[in-house]
């Protein structure tokens, strides 16, 4: 009997690769996410700090004009960095469900190899059986004449 051969086997390895590449990207995806979210955290330090920040002495009009102006700017910053962090997230989310449904096809075409193989090996050992069969039986047939 010839070796096993997965007709389908160029379909699976497509598949196979598909998943990996949408893996990656999904890899690439979560560390920019992470990137983006310690920018966010660093801003949300910045602003809390200076927010806290005790003017000592003399109060100068015009430090607290720039001080003011400088929190305005890091409240828009921020508000910015939170929604390219929230974008982030639903495009992980998104990527998450195309690497979940690569890994289903591919699934579908690892069991569907795996039940041919399955049937593959049993046909086999049907062939193997039959020809210690008909070896059991010319032996017999040999020592009866």
């Amino acid at each position: 009997m010839p070796a096993f051969r997965f007709s389908l086997e160029k379909v699976r390895s497509y598949r196979q690769a598909v998943e990996d590449k949408l893996k990656q990207e999904l890899a690439a995806a979560l560390r920019q996410r992470a990137r983006e979210e310690a920018l966010l955290a660093e801003i949300a330090r910045e602003q809390s700090a200076r927010q806290s920040q005790k003017h000592t002495g003399r109060l100068n009009i015009s430090e607290a004009v720039q001080a003011s102006l400088y929190l305005d700017y890091l409240a828009a910053r921020r508000q910015l960095q939170e929604e390219r962090v929230n974008a982030l997230v639903e495009q992980v989310e998104k990527q998450k469900e195309r690497v979940r449904e690569a890994m289903r096809e591919r699934k579908v075409m690892d069991r569907l190899r795996q039940r041919r193989l399955e049937a593959y090996r049993y046909l086999q050992g049907r062939e193997e059986q039959k020809e210690v069969d008909e070896v059991a039986v010319s032996g017999y047939i040999r020592k009866q004449h």
